[in-house]
């Protein structure tokens, strides 16, 4: 099913001070909006699908970092390769790029240049997230929110029956300590300890997909059951050795010493579970060991 938008007026504080708020708009009928990418002091455009933008690289958890980073790539690279175009953040598309909005703008997903848009317009903070996000005070002056065409009840019964299967999931490996561990070590880090019982980590993690908000801990447990246990394996000793620098990421490859692994994580486990490596893995792990005792 498609995913359908809009891109609605909110009155921002000028037009509250001329009455435009009465009517819910930010301008007045017939006149139109163009907004083009901002461009930061090292030269990049402001896109939403830039993995090196400065929002991206100023977060602190190196781990989360490296994740959003994969992330947004992986978007990039889908829409470069719909629209064959390079949409990276210092390229000359950017120049002559513009969204105008008249009144309101649909956007539908399933059209790579109206995904584009869509990064474009709430990276810039040309338009907030949903409305209740106006009341944050950065988007104070946002003339512009986006409202999700789909029914509110539809969007939460999607929701809410995502959220009970990986719950019917969850109970399914509730016996399974092992799993659970990993699971649990996986989505909640250093939460979950060896130590904790089986009952103990499945209350967390059934706490935590209760409370799920956002949705973060959903797409990591739905990430995490997706993967193999030597998977899970393998990346929650890279995870730590990032953490505790024993593998560095540079210019986004990790790397350790004079070995480079690769640019994601797919490609470091692949890379560190290749039986020609398997004494780099455990070099990697008699290190960590060494950081854990001495701290």
């Amino acid at each position: 099913m498609s995913t359908l938008i809009e891109v609605k007026q909110t009155p921002d504080q000028s037009a509250q001070s001329i009455g435009l708020d009465k009517y819910q708009r930010s301008k007045f009928p017939t006149v139109f909006e163009i907004m083009q990418p901002g461009r930061t002091p090292d030269g990049r455009w402001v896109t939403g699908i830039d993995e090196n933008a400065i929002s991206i690289n100023r977060i602190n958890d190196p781990i989360l970092r490296q994740q959003r980073k994969e992330e947004i790539l992986e978007i990039r690279q889908e829409l470069e390769r719909l629209t064959n175009l390079d949409l990276s953040a210092t390229s000359k598309y950017w120049e002559t790029y513009y969204i105008k909005i008249v009144d309101k703008l649909a956007l539908n997903f399933d059209l790579a240049s109206d995904r584009i848009r869509y990064y474009v317009l709430l990276a810039n903070d040309y338009a907030a997230p949903e409305l209740d996000a106006r009341n944050n005070p950065d988007l104070a002056n946002t003339k512009f929110y986006v409202h999700r065409t789909e029914t509110e009840e539809g969007s939460k019964a999607i929701k809410s029956k995502e959220r009970d299967k990986a719950v019917a999931a969850l109970y399914a490996m509730s016996e399974n300590k092992p799993k659970l561990v990993l699971i649990g070590k996986y989505i909640l880090g250093t939460k979950v300890k060896d130590a904790m019982s089986a009952d103990a980590i499945y209350n967390l993690l059934r706490d935590g997909l209760a409370n799920d908000k956002e949705g973060t801990i959903l797409r990591k447990f739905n990430d995490a059951t997706s993967k193999t246990i030597e998977e899970l394996q393998y990346k929650l000793v890279i995870d730590e050795a990032v953490a505790k620098h024993v593998i560095r990421i540079r210019e986004n490859y990790y790397q350790r010493g004079n070995a480079t692994y690769g640019k994601n994580m797919k490609d470091v486990i692949k890379f560190l579970s290749s039986p020609e490596n398997a004494n780099e893995f455990a070099s990697i792990k008699d290190e960590l060991e060494e950081k854990r005792m001495f701290g």
